[in-house]
């Protein structure tokens, strides 16, 4: 009777967590939807504000999570890659998920004056340092690694154990540092979708 009844408890607690998550997943993907609008707006607002000479374009017009001296982006299909400080306006991007390669829309820096710096380091050794902010892809994949599904969350959100997408296939994270963000400098890009 009583492993019935402890079964009955962990089937309720487990359909009440689902729920939550389910909620808090849907929530979060609203804002996201909303984040990109006002971005979109604020992208080109920016652009014609700068045209008038009324302000210049930086990461603070955009709110976005951005990446760190030293991260290598890669810039084609091969493989090639740059660091990220040495990248401007007229690089172009390789963009896995479209398998495309994509011209930038906008290339920012400043400083991120508050919070943290997230390193994340994979089980392939793959490190990358970004701001709280910046979108994380991270997937769950199938027992038979033929059913994968993944979305952007937080860096801040993220734990050791999930799983994202290296230039080496998918991975799981087995370490993240948080490091004081003290005014680094971090850099940001918007890539031109309008294909």
């Amino acid at each position: 009777y009583s492993v019935d009844k402890l079964k009955n408890s962990v089937s309720k607690l487990d359909k009440r967590i689902t729920k939550s998550v389910e909620d808090l997943d849907g929530k979060y993907k609203e804002m996201l939807k909303e984040k990109a609008s006002v971005q979109k707006v604020e992208y080109t607002l920016s652009k014609m504000w700068e045209g008038f000479g009324l302000i210049s374009v930086t990461r603070a017009h955009f709110g976005l999570g951005c990446f760190v001296n030293g991260t290598l982006i890669q810039v084609d299909y091969l493989g090639n890659v740059k660091k990220i400080e040495e990248l401007n306006e007229s690089d172009t991007i390789y963009n896995p998920d479209l398998n495309m390669t994509l011209k930038m829309k906008v290339f920012t820096m400043g400083p991120e004056e508050d919070g943290y710096i997230y390193q994340f380091i994979t089980n392939d050794s793959f490190q990358v340092s970004v701001t709280k902010t910046h979108p994380m892809k991270i997937c769950n994949v199938g027992d038979d690694k033929l059913e994968i599904e993944c979305e952007n969350i937080a860096a801040s959100d993220v734990y050791e154990g999930n799983v994202t997408q290296t230039i080496n296939g998918y991975q799981e994270i087995v370490d993240i540092i948080k490091i004081p963000a003290d005014n680094v400098t971090v850099y940001n890009l918007m890539l031109d979708m309008d294909v």
